[in-house]
């Protein structure tokens, strides 16, 4: 099989433990889009999240972000696509997360929306490594949620980070009732989109808009918040830090995010057509 795209995840996938892309990943990527292949950044992350990644892409075409939620056309610097939340949930769960030891990170217009104040303690949510992320491309501001409901705005997506994955289960439990989505990432954290949203579904609807069919694509993630692209993709790829879950379902493991994984998947399969088995 010639594969013509790779869909690849951010964070533990892409982004290495620094948060950075190393040079390994950056030149395997841009030596696939030379070749006229499609590499497609697919991560839960709004575009607001990406401005300092996607300039080391000059032919990168299209991101799948909020995890499926957004298919964004780089070129032409709109979305293709673009699911938003429903105002009543929107509600109904920022209410639930006001009463409890938990932070918020609201997407609106792709950026998050943070409390200065959790960001100054994010320790306490198993988050420290964001910090300097979050400083640099977040919108913090002295409330979330007064800044939610005075904006007038949608949400895109909800993260709620909690002081514990114990913490974060219970969460999920006490809202699956409502329409949404809700997927685990990180160590603490809920992902909240609107109901039906994936980055399986996400990656189907941008197939059907480049004429690509599923068999000739490639994914590649560490996360369960990935599962449904992994089982989605004609080829299903974990990097070696990977949950158990997600290397148990996928075709073949590559190196770690640490040690160029990637560049190791693009090299082997969308530019060597290794046999899948």
């Amino acid at each position: 099989m010639e594969y013509q795209l790779l869909a690849v995840d951010m964070d533990g996938t892409l982004l290495n433990s620094a948060k950075k892309i190393s040079k390994g990943n950056i030149v395997a990527i841009n030596k696939a889009l030379d070749a006229g292949k499609h590499v497609v950044i697919c991560t839960g992350r709004g575009m607001g999240e990406l401005k300092e990644f996607l300039p080391m892409f000059p032919k990168m075409r299209y991101v799948l972000s909020e995890n499926g939620g957004c298919i964004y056309d780089i070129q032409e610097k709109k979305a293709v696509f673009q699911l938003e939340l429903d105002k009543d949930v929107t509600e109904t769960v920022l209410h639930y997360a006001e009463q409890r030891d938990i932070m918020p990170q609201i997407l609106m217009k792709g950026t998050p929306v943070m409390t200065r104040s959790h960001v100054d303690n994010l320790s306490h949510f198993s988050m420290a490594h964001y910090s300097g992320a979050y400083r640099s491309y977040g919108c913090l501001v002295g409330n979330a949620y007064e800044y939610y409901r005075q904006s007038g705005q949608p949400a895109e997506k909800i993260c709620l980070y909690h002081t514990s994955a114990e913490a974060r289960n219970q969460t999920y439990t006490d809202i699956r009732h409502l329409p949404v989505t809700a997927v685990f990432s990180e160590v603490t954290s809920l992902e909240i989109t609107p109901l039906g949203v994936d980055k399986g579904k996400g990656l189907q609807q941008l197939c059907e808009h480049l004429r690509i069919f599923m068999p000739q694509t490639i994914a590649i993630g560490d996360s369960l918040n990935d599962e449904s692209v992994l089982r989605k993709a004609g080829l299903s790829v974990a990097v070696d830090n990977a949950d158990t879950e997600i290397k148990e379902i996928c075709d073949h493991i590559v190196a770690s995010n640490d040690d160029d994984g990637v560049a190791e998947a693009i090299e082997n399969w969308l530019l060597g057509y290794i046999a899948k088995s």
